[in-house]
C-alpha cells in the first residue's frame, strides 16, 4: 500500500500573531513542520511527502526540508487561497503510482508515526479515516448571541484531527463534485458527502493543532 504524505503548510497563520508562519516557528530546536516530516518518515507504508507551503517561503521549506528529509523523496507545492485549494494542489503532485494520501496539518507537529499508521490501515479497510479525538467536556450548542440552545451527548462527539486518509481518486472527485470544496476545513466533511465512509482513529492532546501562542507552550511540555 503506497501512501502519499501530504504535509498542509500553506497557511499564513493571522490569527496566530508572529513575524513568521506558525509552522515554522522553533519548538523544542527545530521547526514545527519539522515535527511532522520526521514522524511520516517513519511511516513504512509512505513513499513520498508533498509539502504544500504559502508562496515566497518556499526557500525556507526547501532548507528544512534537505535538513529534515533524511530517507524519502520529497516535493514543494505553492498553496492556494483556502486549506482546500492548498490541498488541491498537493494532490495534483502525487505521484501517479500512489493511490492513497495522508493529508496532515503541519500545525499538527506531535503526531505519533503509530497513529498515522492505524489511520492508513483503517482507512484501506472501511474507504477512508481520521485520526480524532474523543470529548471529555460537555458539548454545548450556543446561538449567534452567545445563549446555550441545548447540550448534545459527549460520547458521540469526536474533535476531528490529522492525518486524514483517502484514495487520492476519492478526494479529488470529492472536490470536483462539491461547488463549494473551498469553505471546506477538512477532507472528510467532503468525502462524506459522495458516501465515502470515513473511520476513526483515536487522537489525543499530544496531537494539538497550534492555533494561539499558548498551544505553542502546551506542546513544549507535551513533546
Amino acid at each position: 500500500m503506497k501512501v502519499s504524505g501530504l504535509i498542509a503548510a500553506g497557511g499564513i497563520g493571522k490569527r496566530f500573531g508572529a513575524e513568521r508562519p506558525k509552522q515554522f516557528l522553533y519548538l523544542r530546536g527545530k521547526p514545527v513542520i519539522a515535527w511532522s516530516i520526521e514522524a511520516f518518515q517513519q511511516v513504512a507504508y509512505c513513499e513520498e511527502l508533498v509539502i504544500v507551503v504559502p508562496d515566497g517561503w518556499q526557500k525556507t521549506v526547501e532548507g528544512i526540508a534537505k535538513e529534515f528529509c533524511r530517507n524519502i523523496d520529497y516535493k514543494i507545492v505553492v498553496g492556494g487561497a483556502s486549506r482546500a485549494g492548498s490541498v488541491l494542489n498537493g494532490l495534483k503532485a502525487v505521484r501517479s503510482d500512489v493511490k492513497w494520501v495522508a493529508v496532515h496539518d503541519a500545525a499538527r507537529p506531535g503526531i505519533y508515526p503509530h497513529q498515522i499508521e492505524e489511520a492508513i490501515l483503517l482507512s484501506r479497510e472501511v474507504g477512508a479515516s481520521i485520526v480524532a479525538m474523543k470529548a471529555v467536556d460537555t458539548i454545548k450548542i450556543v446561538d449567534k448571541e452567545g445563549l446555550v440552545i441545548k447540550t448534545i451527548p459527549r460520547s458521540d462527539v469526536y474533535l476531528a484531527q490529522t492525518p486524514q486518509v483517502a484514495r487520492v481518486a476519492d478526494l479529488l472527485r470529492a472536490f470536483s463534485e462539491d461547488e463549494n470544496f473551498l469553505n471546506a476545513t477538512d477532507e472528510s466533511s467532503i468525502l462524506e458527502r459522495i458516501g465515502i465512509p470515513v473511520g476513526v482513529v483515536e487522537g489525543g492532546i499530544n496531537n494539538l493543532k497550534i492555533t494561539r501562542p499558548e498551544d505553542l507552550k502546551i506542546l513544549e511540555v507535551v513533546l
